[in-house]
């Protein structure tokens, strides 16, 4: 039988001499920086197939930051479609570096093979995976794909990431504040924190930057949420609002969300929504920190009335109402 995709013969990585040629001509293609992007990516595909001795350090410099984001992907699914140990390994150490739609066809990979999910668990434990980057859809699809042996352990690995209690100082700063916080407060002087701490990375009642989450939906949380959202930012962190490190060719280097992605370039916003785009050609490396962009410790600059008045002005969602 063949690959539908390429025409190449599933046992073809057993290797004649015909097909080791045409390997070592993907292999070529695939790293020739001057060819077709579509070419390359056809080159890629091949390689799914090739002996991992031959393909495994190309798809894994595919998969580096400062590629084509069309080439990464079809690295990712290359990946996925190579059955040697090795190619598990190269997904699981791309993550740390891969932007979300990279990540999302990095899961996808390692779906394509379940047994290579207890690899997942393992990264999980170990924390190089954070279960806050997985979202809702592919941890169902994680869990129905998993073999019954590494099932549980990942539905555990995956709750234990959402229901994280924060860490020991976080949760004692979010008790001592929700004692202490009063039952009501005053909107204006709400309005003037929001102003002067999240205005720079958050969006309210017409004000602000979206760097982070819009909090028009604040009105629906509970108290509890929007203190915990205040003061242990990294305890739930929102699907597409992690930071990342960009360090760029010149040395600098750009922290920010990623606002977007192309091809050839991804875009960071940082605070008061100032955005800079790089060239993935002037990318050395990039690095998703893990953590949200919003820092710890507002409680230094919020005493409990501050943080009373602000959860009044973002329930009532306008002043005075």
């Amino acid at each position: 039988s063949s690959n539908a995709s390429t025409g190449v013969p599933r046992r073809a990585a057993g290797g004649s001499p015909g097909w080791a040629s045409l390997f070592a001509a993907a292999l070529k293609a695939a790293g020739d920086a001057g060819s077709d992007r579509a070419e390359r990516a056809r080159a890629i595909s091949l390689l799914a197939h090739a002996p991992w001795e031959m393909a495994g350090d190309a798809l894994s410099t595919l998969l580096d930051s400062h590629a084509n984001l069309d080439l990464q992907l079809a690295a990712a699914r290359a990946l996925g479609a190579q059955g040697a140990p090795g190619a598990s390994q190269t997904l699981v150490e791309a993550w740390p570096r891969s932007t979300p739609r990279l990540r999302g066809a990095i899961l996808d990979a390692l779906m394509a093979r379940p047994g290579r999910l207890g690899e997942l668990a393992e990264a999980l434990e170990s924390a190089a995976v954070s279960p806050r980057d997985i979202d809702l859809a592919r941890r169902q699809a994680l869990l129905r794909a998993a073999p019954e042996g590494d099932r549980k352990r990942l539905e555990l690995l995956l709750a234990k990431g959402s229901a994280s209690s924060g860490e020991p100082v976080r949760a004692e700063v979010v008790t001592r504040y929700l004692a202490a916080v009063p039952p009501r407060g005053d909107p204006a002087k709400g309005a003037i924190v929001f102003s002067a701490r999240c205005a720079s990375c958050h969006r309210f009642a017409g004000s602000g930057h979206e760097v982070g989450p819009d909090l028009s939906g604040a009105v629906k949380k509970s108290r509890e949420e929007l203190v915990v959202s205040i003061l242990d930012p990294n305890r739930s962190t929102v699907p597409g609002y992690s930071a990342y490190a960009l360090e760029v060719t010149d040395g600098r280097v750009v922290t920010g969300v990623l606002a977007s992605e192309t091809s050839n370039a991804v875009t960071l916003r940082g605070p008061d929504g100032v955005e800079e785009t790089i060239s993935r050609a002037s990318v050395r490396t990039l690095s998703s920190t893990g953590i949200s962009l919003m820092p710890e410790g507002l409680e230094t600059m919020l005493g409990p009335g501050d943080v009373g008045d602000l959860l009044e002005y973002l329930r009532t969602g306008e002043l005075g109402k």
